[in-house]
C-alpha cells in the first residue's frame, strides 16, 4: 500500500522585515490535508469500506478532526544542560 497525503494552507505566507507584525502571517495555518491510499490488487467495496472505517477510528486520524489544546512553553538551559528526553 502506497500513502500519499498533501495540505493546502489557508493563506499565502508573506515575507517582509516586519512579518511577526502582519496579523494575516499569524493567521497561516494548514486548511485542509488530503491523503490517498494506493493500493495494488483485487480489493472488493468491502474492503475499501471495512479500510475506511478503520481508518476513521485512527488515532491520528481523531486527533486531527478534534485536535488537542497546544501548551507550548519555554525553558531556557544552561551551558553544559541538555533538554530531557521526555517532555512533561
Amino acid at each position: 500500500m502506497e500513502v500519499h497525503a498533501e495540505f493546502k494552507r489557508n493563506i499565502t505566507p508573506k515575507f517582509h522585515a516586519d512579518y511577526h507584525a502582519d496579523p494575516e502571517r499569524r493567521k497561516l495555518s494548514i486548511g485542509v490535508i488530503r491523503t490517498s491510499y494506493y493500493i495494488h490488487g483485487d480489493v472488493t467495496e468491502e474492503q475499501k469500506a471495512e479500510l475506511l472505517d478503520e481508518l476513521e477510528n485512527c488515532p491520528i486520524h481523531n486527533t486531527l478532526m478534534t485536535p488537542p489544546r497546544l501548551e507550548e512553553r519555554i525553558v531556557v538551559l544552561e551551558k553544559d544542560e541538555t533538554a530531557p528526553k521526555e517532555i512533561s
